[in-house]
């Protein structure tokens, strides 16, 4: 893993490690070397992770460090370098003449050996020299044994046990008496075993603590309390198991922080004089629910505290937002592969780095140093922003440990005198040259926001494994010409309008994320793309792709491919040997009407069958045409599938195989709906998120009833249909948000089976309900009535429900 506190270092070390396997069959002299290196930098490591946990350094040990980090980043270089040479070796040619050949590639080999094993030497006796005087520096501390005894007087026993049993007991607890922990825990529970009680766990900062404090309280039956307070995300593990008795503290609201601003500002909101109202509703903004303390060096202390408390791959991943501009909206996803190229995310959790990655996003999220802005149906938080007052810390931070530098008209050269590592450039408001001054031959991360002529060209970026072109509407496909020069290269991704993508493309050989969903107009990619063996993300609005894809094993997510009569059926077949995807996205264009539709669709069900017995775990089909082909045909069935998506195209009914999939979470699909669909789709047993689009419905089925056992783990259900919704007591027993719309001049046949609410009071659980009420062909009374008969439903439930009604066709009502 790369890291702020070590810089290159743990990345550096594996690859070390790799160099000394056997199959890279190094020089004597050069292995020793290696393996010197090796030895030494693990040991330095070790101390850099123990440096970044001091808060104050002197500035002897500081310099030290920053020399050390700065050379972890020089060395690795050097070794990509070298290992890129040796796996793009030409083959021998076999015959004679490959005999002879083969000499001479080898001396050319050893030559380009031989000098990157200078640098390597050279490199290593500055470190050892490095490394003597960072012994000294430990030497002089000489604290290592006295801050292990001070540590364990300070953090024996449980934290805190000693101050919660005297404060229950007070007089009748001797504080100064000894007590082992368990010991501390059998007499709090005997003192509590029959008294009432009411105990207040305040700013509580581990699950591992809640654990041991919860087992120290005895539950009784005489009415106890128990009230705990975190600051960070783990009030979950403290409620019970339903956490129906969790509060989460909101920020402010917009009305309310303009309340306490003007009150503490003017006195209050009538004594703001009229020319400062707007500015301050403005300044209100910009706060978002937060007011700053009077003191702001008591804000940063808190801020700082918060920080130092992360682990260090949280703290790295933190620093790494000062990359984004004020009040950008960063999706999890994108944020998460980001990530993943930088090298901030450690495989070691049994995980996949995907999902490890959101672990991350999520820590951060709970520890609100980070702020959700869209959550999905699931709960989990897509999209988040930075606060402003964050935002400026970490930017400070970042700047302090030359980990990013910004260059924006606001913040001008925000970097240290080092060579810059990360990059982040918005030409917007920049005065012309300014970036001319930024040495670029060490830049790895760049990061470039609005499109500007006086770019940086991209062949000055050699070091360069992160690239992100973003917001550069205007980017022409020239500037592209030069990236096949960024040999080190691991993710791509571009924001333009009309850009194409170059053959260049093909020799990025380390590139692992193409990122291409903001090029609308992309159109196909290049023949040259199916050389890169390494990319494991290809993701594009639809595109076409050229023949060779089953040369890509490494790839695990694709989307969009288009299919249409261009495509070749040799495209399909390889599709379906590319066992490692998990996320398959695919625009069908075959027309009914094609003279090899059937060889296309069999071709099409095959590669089905084989990604769904493999690891397909989300696909989506977008069709003009009908794929009614589909209804029975997959085999096996696709268990491993969680997110399925079929439209632009109705199905005549729900397939087979789709009733089988126990693991399938998310559902969107456009079906002729009728009753035996819904009983169908509530069997399913996992399914969280629906969205049904059903065209007319036949005279005899005009309302659709949701009945009490179906659907028990959906959390989100919106329905675009022709037929009214009636939902029974005990229908969809955990949904929180529901879309649906009612069909006015029907509503007289469908109150035969239910309330004139149309049963929206029995929804126990709902948060947020969406209405479109058709009233084309109705009285304005009967829309008036209808609209009363469901706010007043909705005023009955339980959750402080957010309610929208919208009219359709309001001008077709009946005069």
């Amino acid at each position: 893993m790369a890291s702020a506190a070590t810089g290159a270092m743990s990345s550096l070390l594996a690859k070390l490690a790799e160099l000394l396997r056997e199959d890279y069959q190094l020089q004597k002299g050069m292995r020793r070397e290696v393996a010197f290196l090796k030895d030494e930098l693990s040991s330095m490591n070790a101390l850099l992770e123990r440096l970044a946990d001091v808060e104050v350094l002197d500035p002897q040990t500081r310099e030290w460090r920053n020399q050390v980090r700065e050379m972890s980043y020089d060395i690795e270089d050097c070794v990509d370098d070298y290992m890129r040479r040796l796996r793009n070796g030409p083959q021998r040619p076999s015959g004679v003449m490959g005999f002879f050949l083969g000499y001479v590639q080898k001396v050319k080999e050893l030559v380009t050996r031989h000098e990157t094993a200078e640098q390597i030497q050279e490199l290593g006796i500055a470190l050892s020299r490095q490394d003597t005087e960072g012994r000294e520096f430990g030497g002089l501390v000489g604290i290592n044994v006295p801050r292990d005894e001070i540590i364990k007087l300070i953090d024996g026993g449980v934290p805190g046990m000693k101050s919660v049993l005297s404060q229950v007991k007070k007089n009748e607890y001797d504080t100064t008496s000894s007590c082992d922990q368990e010991n501390l825990i059998r007499e709090l529970r005997d003192f509590l075993k029959d008294r009432r009680y009411l105990i207040v766990i305040d700013d509580l900062w581990s699950t591992q603590s809640w654990k041991t404090i919860k087992f120290a309280l005895f539950e009784n039956t005489c009415g106890s309390r128990i009230i705990v307070t975190a600051r960070i995300g783990i009030a979950k593990s403290c409620s019970s198991p339903q956490h129906d008795l969790l509060y989460e503290l909101r920020m402010l609201s917009e009305d309310d922080s303009k309340r306490l601003f003007f009150r503490r500002i003017f006195g209050s909101e009538d004594k703001c004089p009229y020319q400062l109202k707007e500015v301050s509703t403005e300044i209100v903004k910009k706060c978002g629910g937060l007011e700053k303390n009077g003191d702001v060096e008591e804000m940063n202390l808190i801020l700082s505290l918060s920080y130092n408390h992360l682990p260090h791959h949280l703290r790295t991943c933190l620093l790494y937002l000062s990359m984004f501009p004020e009040d950008y909206v960063i999706k999890r996803d994108y944020l998460v592969r980001r990530w993943i190229a930088e090298g901030f995310v450690s495989g070691n959790g049994g995980r996949n780095l995907e999902d490890e990655g959101e672990c991350y996003f999520n820590e951060l999220i709970n520890r609100s140093l980070v702020q959700p802005v869209d959550y999905q149906y699931d709960g989990r938080v897509y999209s988040c922003r930075v606060h402003d007052m964050i935002l400026d810390l970490i930017t400070c931070k970042a700047v302090e440990e030359n980990f990013v530098t910004v260059v924006t008209d606001k913040k001008q050269m925000l970097a240290s005198q080092g060579k810059v590592h990360r990059l982040s450039l918005d030409y917007h408001g920049l005065e012309s040259g300014t970036e001319n001054s930024i040495v670029t031959t060490y830049v790895r991360s760049l990061n470039i926001f609005r499109y500007s002529e006086q770019m940086i060209a991209l062949s000055d970026f050699g070091a360069l494994r992160v690239l992100d072109l973003d917001g550069n509407e205007n980017l022409e496909s020239c500037y592209l010409q030069d990236v096949g020069k960024l040999c080190h290269l691991r993710y791509l991704r571009i924001k333009a309008n009309n850009i194409k993508l170059p053959e260049q493309v093909g020799d990025l050989q380390s590139l692992v994320i193409l990122d291409l969903l903001n090029c609308p107009n992309l159109g196909e990619l290049p023949a040259s793309i199916v050389k890169l063996r390494q990319l494991k993300w290809l993701l594009a609005p639809p595109v076409t792709l050229p023949d060779g894809v089953g040369n890509m094993q490494a790839l695990e997510s694709v989307s969009f491919i288009t299919v249409d009569y261009t495509t070749s059926i040799t495209l399909l077949q390889e599709l379906g040997s590319l066992t490692r995807l998990r996320t398959l996205g695919l625009d069908w264009h075959i027309n009914p009407l094609h003279r090899d539709k059937q060889t296309y669709e069999d071709n099409f069900v095959s590669l089905l069958g084989k990604l769904g017995s493999s690891n397909l775990q989300c696909l989506t089909l977008i069709s003009p045409w009908s794929l009614d082909f589909l209804l029975d045909s997959w085999s096996p069935t696709p268990h491993l599938l969680q997110e399925l998506g079929i439209k632009g195209w109705y199905l005549s009914k729900i397939p087979l195989w789709m009733a089988r999939l126990t693991n399938l979470t998310y559902l969107d699909v456009e079906v002729k709906v009728r009753q035996e669909t819904l009983q169908i789709l509530g069997d399913f047993p996992a399914l969280q998120f629906l969205k049904l689009y059903s065209n007319s419905a036949g005279p005899e089925e005009r309302c659709l009833v949701i009945s009490n056992n179906g659907f028990p783990c959906l959390k989100k259900f919106s329905f675009v249909g022709w037929e009214n919704m009636i939902f029974k007591e005990g229908a969809m027993p955990v949904l929180e948000t529901l879309e649906f719309q009612i069909i006015v001049h029907e509503m007289q046949i469908a109150c035969v089976f239910g309330p004139p609410d149309f049963g929206i009071s029995h929804l126990s659980t709902l948060r947020n309900l969406v209405v479109t009420v058709h009233c084309e062909g109705s009285r304005i009374e009967e829309v008036e009535a209808l609209e009363a008969a469901i706010q007043s439903a909705t005023s009955m439930l339980p959750n402080n429900l957010t309610l929208a009604l919208h009219r359709f066709l309001e001008s077709e009502m009946v005069k």
